[in-house]
């Protein structure tokens, strides 16, 4: 398997466990969601920067509740998950009512054989 082939089964599973977490919360709201990979490529058994993120604004007595997806520790058999942080909240400062939220996961990748 090639790194760019691997990258490519990386961002296809990110993207998708994404569109499944944030489909549900996205109704007709002002909602920001971005997964960042930190690298284009990596080496098996190198690790990689997921960093996931939700921006929302809450105002005029809005409710909006935010899911991350529930990843346990592989997203595919190729894919293994080394660490997840806790989701941490940042409030705008300049303006009160918008919020983000950011939670950065770790991968490694493995090939058998």
């Amino acid at each position: 398997m090639t790194y760019n082939s691997l990258h490519k089964k990386i961002c296809l599973s990110i993207i998708l466990l994404l569109i499944i977490a944030f489909f549900q919360s996205s109704y007709a709201q002002d909602i920001q969601a971005q997964a960042q990979l930190d690298t284009s490529s990596i080496k098996i058994g190198e690790q990689a920067k997921l960093k996931l993120s939700v921006k929302y604004r809450l105002d005029n007595g809005k409710y909006i509740r935010v899911h991350f997806p529930e990843i346990t520790d592989t997203i595919r058999k190729e894919i293994e998950v080394v660490q997840q942080s806790k989701i941490d909240t940042i409030i705008d400062k300049n303006n009160p009512y918008t919020f983000t939220l950011n939670r950065t996961v770790y991968l490694t990748s493995f090939d058998s054989g």
